[in-house]
């Protein structure tokens, strides 16, 4: 696709999955995903990655935009970040995450 810096952004998503691997390490796995969230944000502090944190965002329904939805985090205007405490990934996560990325006009997630 014309104007997507394919290689920064596959650079950024391996930079975010250590991120995630990292707190993932955390012996104690009882923490709520606000907690994680936090824990999450020292990494890519570390790393010097941008980021914004509970990003309001509108969705479009038939014309219409519904206010209040909030992406957890988005790096550098490009990978969108959805913190899950679940013991696995269910559709409905993989449909939030997908239209979060339509929202946003971005393409990782």
């Amino acid at each position: 696709m014309h104007g997507i810096d394919f290689e920064r952004i596959n650079k950024l998503t391996e930079h975010i999955i250590a991120c995630a691997i990292e707190v993932h390490k955390n012996p104690d796995p009882e923490f709520l995903e606000s907690v994680y969230e936090d824990a999450f944000c020292i990494e890519p502090d570390f790393r010097g990655i941008h980021y914004q944190r509970q990003m309001e965002i509108d969705i479009e329904y038939k014309g219409h935009f519904i206010k209040g939805q909030r992406l957890d985090l988005i790096a550098e205007d490009s990978v969108i970040v959805e913190n899950k405490v679940v013991g696995e990934v269910l559709p409905i996560h993989k449909m939030a995450l997908l239209s979060y990325l339509n929202a946003a006009q971005t393409r990782a997630g």
